[in-house]
């Protein structure tokens, strides 16, 4: 799942989503 996490952070959107479902999972 890191190429996922890489393309997220590539992505300003994806990024928000990213940290959204970080938050989520308390990471």
């Amino acid at each position: 799942m890191l190429h996922l996490v890489v393309y997220d952070i590539t992505d300003d959107s994806n990024r928000t989503r990213l940290a959204k479902l970080l938050e989520k999972f308390g990471l």
